[in-house]
């Protein structure tokens, strides 16, 4: 059976990249119970980390960009200024 509706391929719809309404409904209820939990130090993320730091880094290494890209013309660059040794403490630039 054909599909009979009115639409046509890249016509109509949610423009790329935006989130439909539930996801984005979800997302903001979450940003906002995280904003709350914060101000309650036996909740807050700070605490958590404090008393979970394997998980705290596994989360915090998920929103850690895994590719950079640039314009040719202008190329990002970066200093690495401090480097941290697998016993934690900091190596001050040389």
């Amino acid at each position: 059976m054909a599909n009979e509706t009115s639409f046509k391929p890249g016509q109509g719809g949610r423009p790329k990249g935006i989130p439909n309404k539930s996801t984005r409904l979800v997302k903001d209820v979450f940003a906002t119970v995280f904003s709350e939990l914060q101000n309650d130090p036996k909740a807050n993320l700070q605490t958590w980390g404090s008393q979970n730091p394997t998980e705290f880094y596994k989360l915090a290494s998920k929103l850690i960009p895994i590719q950079l890209a640039g314009d040719p013309e202008n190329p990002i660059s970066f200093t690495l200024k401090d480097a941290i040794s697998f016993d934690g403490s900091s190596q001050p630039e040389v």
